[in-house]
């Protein structure tokens, strides 16, 4: 306890003898100091003077004890230099309103620089170039030489403070600007000839560091807090900066650099950061850069970020380079769709060919690696490269291997769905980055679709276990066997679309798209739904993205181009109707269908058809065909064709070789249903070896004369005449028939409405037997045919039609 009295009884007394020593030490440094002020004061500012060469102006100086206390300092106040040119471009070069200078009572006892530290407060340092050239800068150079005099003093500053400090340098000439608020600067220095060192803690609002002012700024209003280490060689004139714990707006960055004051000054920069969010990491650049970068965004930070950035210190736009990692699973947005769970790497070059300038034109972004999804799609890409960055331009390859349904979310397509089945493509995109297809864009490449449903929306038409390879080749594409079932019907489609990539800035109503179409066997009743009411599903409003937006063109393309087909079949059936051998073409453009020259054997001979099928409302088509046949069995046409329409004889009534040339108009329903009341349109035909089997008609005739005759079996000469339609009453022109029965004259109106008129002259020189071998000779309708009986038909009661004597002529034309 006794030990323990006395060691703190020691420690007390040496405390204090150590306070009185340094007490009366101060006491005699302000005592000396204030004996030699006036010695000390010039030395100031002998030291300020040489260093700042301008008109140079102080408010007032004086000694300060208790600011800096226990050390003295120098206060000076209200400090201005001006260069010659102020008084023409009025840009102070330094003006402060307080500097301390700490003086070292040893170092003026050694006869050397008192200033051991300085404090600089409010200041404003303005470095000024005019377009002329001139610049304020030689106010650094001191006012007289320096020599190698081994008298020169040497600096001691060791600490120096910058309190509110605007540091700006503008260069009106090379057009940069610097501009720096320094709130806070502490700096520690080490002078080791010819090295100087610096540890600096720093807060620093940048407010613009523009290499370009056209281009803008980076790093604007920009807060930098955190510690620099500065070492500057004054022999080779290079300094270097390493700043590894700095915070910039307090994202974390590791910055190293130099720049280099000899022959060709320079500087360079190297900077690091990770999880960075990318739009902070944008706003970092200038205002064009951002602009331009603000085409995508990605939601999710960047995993990590370097930067190269070098240049010239007499001007010019320095070289930039850029790369990153994007952290696993982002989303990113870009102008012609969104995805998500996206990885990828990147950088970004602005000089991308060496001999042209450093500008956004010449600028590069590559990203590499990419993986993500659009929807339920995923996609990937090797590499995409962005170039020119004032109109930006894609290169990319792009793959996915996908169900066929989910394509429909990424299409948005009013017109088609894709239901079952699976699809890949890999393709290669040359392009604008905003909208995918203009005038420059080329794509390369394969779409490929397995055992898939493609349903046409607007008819409800559906094409199943669809098969087909879509090949891209720079502005054209082709349908490469795009085999399936319609409706039980089995095609095979090839399409080829010339310069098809133009259309989407075109009028598409102005597009032809060529298709060629074979299929073995042909059901055209099953294949109605392609005649219906085309009818969107939903209304299609502003696209969401440029991919939405090419959909809808492509949708508007379907909707309006005009579709060329080439089509083949080896058979093909309508109801009745029975053809081999289909060849020709046809167009479709919006509902209406164009024919050109079809051509099929059909009951024994060739069949011609060309016309047109034109919406005429919702529900009724207006046909407007031109028909040829050609050695045709008039039975079987007759059959094939459900008489026509008529009822006034059927094809079992009927043989021979029928030769028709016929233009028709008649409204169609949309199951392709005729309506022959509305048939207008007149028929040339030329019948031979025709035959009449029990046609009940005759049959009436042969009650009243020629019993004895064969009215179950009549042959003809050749029946040759036109036939005249208006609202499906068949206007029969005067008509020589030449038969093994008899020999008649027919002319009137069928109708099946019940409005039938026909007026039959039969000559009496039939009375004239004819025996077995009798062969019938045409005399022409004109040739006299001498006295003869007339017979007229009307409709009766019963629908049918009725035949009553003539006598005389006297009925015909008369309504009964």
């Amino acid at each position: 306890m006794i030990k323990l009295k006395k060691i703190i009884e020691y420690t007390l007394k040496g405390f204090f003898v150590f306070t009185i020593l340094l007490i009366a030490a101060y006491v005699a440094a302000v005592v000396y100091i204030s004996y030699h002020k006036a010695e000390l004061l010039v030395k100031v500012r002998q030291q300020v003077a040489e260093n700042l060469n301008g008109n140079f102006s102080i408010g007032n100086i004086e000694l300060s004890f208790m600011d800096h206390f226990p050390s003295v300092a120098v206060l000076v106040e209200n400090i201005a230099v001006q260069d010659s040119q102020f008084t023409v471009h009025k840009h102070p070069f330094f003006s402060a309103k307080r500097i301390y200078a700490t003086i070292s009572i040893l170092s003026i006892l050694k006869k050397e620089n008192p200033i051991s530290s300085l404090e600089i407060d409010s200041c404003r340092l303005y470095i000024f170039t005019d377009t002329t050239g001139f610049t304020n800068s030689y106010l650094f150079k001191p006012k007289k030489s320096k020599t190698s005099d081994s008298s020169t003093t040497k600096s001691n500053i060791e600490k120096f403070v910058l309190k509110n400090v605007r540091l700006t340098i503008d260069n009106q000439q090379k057009q940069k600007v610097f501009d720096f608020d320094i709130q806070k600067m502490k700096c520690h220095v080490e002078n080791e000839e010819p090295i100087i060192s610096i540890q600096s803690e720093n807060k620093i609002l940048i407010h613009q560091m523009a290499f370009n002012l056209q281009v803008g700024g980076y790093l604007q209003e920009k807060l930098l807090t955190g510690a620099i280490d500065i070492t500057f060689n004054k022999k080779n004139e290079q300094l270097n900066f390493i700043a590894k714990k700095i915070e910039i707006q307090h994202q974390p960055f590791s910055i190293v650099g130099g720049f280099s004051f000899g022959k060709d000054p320079s500087y360079s920069l190297q900077i690091q950061t990770s999880k960075i969010a990318y739009n902070f990491a944008q706003n970092l650049l200038t205002t064009k850069l951002n602009k331009t970068l603000s085409i995508v965004k990605m939601t999710k930070p960047l995993s990590s970020v370097s930067a190269n950035i070098s240049g010239s210190l007499q001007g010019g736009e320095p070289s930039i380079n850029i790369n990153w990692v994007s952290s696993s699973k982002n989303n990113l947005v870009t102008p012609f769709a969104d995805f998500t769970n996206c990885s990828f790497s990147g950088s970004f070059v602005n000089q991308l060919k060496k001999d042209t300038a450093r500008c956004d034109e010449n600028s590069r972004i590559s990203i590499k690696g990419f993986s993500g999804y659009y929807k339920d799609l995923k996609v990937s890409s090797n590499l995409a490269l962005i170039d020119n960055l004032t109109f930006p331009t894609l290169q990319t390859d792009i793959q996915s291997n996908f169900l066929l349904s989910d394509l429909n979310s990424l299409l948005a397509s009013n017109v088609v769905e894709l239901t079952e089945g699976t699809g890949s493509f890999n393709i290669k995109y040359v392009g604008s980055i905003t909208n995918l297809i203009d005038n420059t864009t080329r794509i390369n490449g394969i779409v490929s679709l397995s055992r898939g449903i493609l349903k046409y929306k607007p008819t409800n038409t559906e094409i199943t276990n669809a098969n087909c390879s879509i090949a891209f080749r720079n502005k054209d594409i082709f349908i490469d066997n795009l085999n399936g079932s319609v409706n039980g019907n089995k095609l095979i489609i090839n399409g080829v679309g010339k310069d098809f990539l133009s259309i989407f800035n075109a009028n598409t109503d102005k597009a032809n798209i060529d298709w060629s179409i074979y299929s073995p066997y042909i059901n055209l009743t099953k294949l109605n739904s392609l005649f219906q009411k085309n009818e969107t599903t939903a209304k299609y409003l502003s696209p969401a993205s440029s991919i939405h937006n090419t959909s809808f063109k492509m949708d508007k393309i379907i909707r309006e181009a005009n579709f060329r087909v080439n089509v083949k079949a080896d058979e093909i059936v309508f109801n009745k109707f029975n053809a081999t051998k289909l060849v020709g073409n046809f167009s479709i453009k919006d509902e209406s269908w164009n024919f050109h020259q079809l051509s099929l054997n059909h009951s024994g001979g060739n069949l011609f058809i060309s016309g047109a099928l034109t919406p005429k409302n919702n529900s009724v088509y207006t046909s407007n065909v031109d028909v040829k046949m050609n050695n045709v069995d008039i039975n079987k046409v007759m059959y094939a064709f459900e008489d026509f329409g008529q009822t006034g004889i059927s094809y079992n009534n009927l043989k021979g070789k029928l030769n028709v040339q016929a233009n028709l108009k008649m409204d169609i329903d949309r199951n392709m249903q005729k309506r022959p009341e509305t048939m207008i349109g007149q028929i040339d035909f030329s019948l031979k070896n025709g035959m009449l089997l029990n046609y009940e008609p005759l049959k009436k005739i042969q009650s009243i004369i020629f019993k004895k005759r064969n009215f179950d079996e009549i042959k003809f000469a050749q029946l040759t005449d036109r036939l005249t339609i208006n609202n499906g009453e068949i206007t029969i022109n005067k008509m020589e028939i030449q038969s093994t029965a008899i020999t008649m004259y027919v002319e009137g109106t069928y109708s099946s409405s019940g409005k039938t008129d026909i007026s039959i002259q039969v000559p009496l020189k039939n009375l004239q037997k004819r025996n077995d071998d009798y062969i019938p000779l045409n005399k022409g309708s004109n040739a006299k045919a001498g006295a003869s009986i007339f017979l007229r038909g009307q409709t009766g009661s019963d629908g049918l039609v009725q035949f009553k004597l003539d006598l005389f002529k006297k009925l015909r034309g008369k309504k009964t």
